[in-house]
Formats: structure tokens, sequence, C-alpha cells
């Protein structure tokens, strides 16, 4: 006889969260996040090179679609016009 080994103790509530979709939403938003350029001289993001601006523009996407994914309110704007 073979000896039998302990059944699979239950997920945490986090590794629960790290296997859904919405876990891979965040993550990739973290990870788009590290290709922000800061400027030396002033500590501002990169906006004047095309690779900044393209970094930028990623990052701005996956913070939409988050924003979307977990149902995010947004504000008024009317104060604009």
């Amino acid at each position: 006889m073979r000896a039998q080994t302990a059944p699979p103790r239950p997920l945490t509530e986090i590794e629960e969260f790290r296997r859904t979709s919405d876990f891979l939403i965040l993550e990739n938003s973290v990870m788009i996040s590290d290709h922000l350029r800061l400027r030396l001289t002033d500590d501002k993001y990169d906006l004047d090179s095309e690779e900044g601006q393209r970094a930028c523009k990623r990052f701005l996407n996956s913070i939409e679609r988050s924003c979307e994914v977990f149902h995010v309110n947004h504000s008024n704007r009317n104060y604009r016009d």
C-alpha cells in the first residue's frame, strides 16, 4: 500500500484573489507603471519623448480598464466647461 497524502489546505482569501482576473488587471497596471519615466531634472514624468508618451498612454489605458472592471464612479466634470 502506498502512503496517502494529506488533503490540500483550503486557499486563503488572498490566494483566491490572486487567481482571479481582477488581480491580473491590477498586477498589469502595476507592471505598466514601472515603465513610466521620471525626468531627473524636475522629478516629473517624461511626456516629451515618444517613449514616455507611449508609456503614459499604456498606463492610463490600464487604469481606465481597471475603473471599468471595478465599476468606479467618476465625478461630474461640468465645472470644467
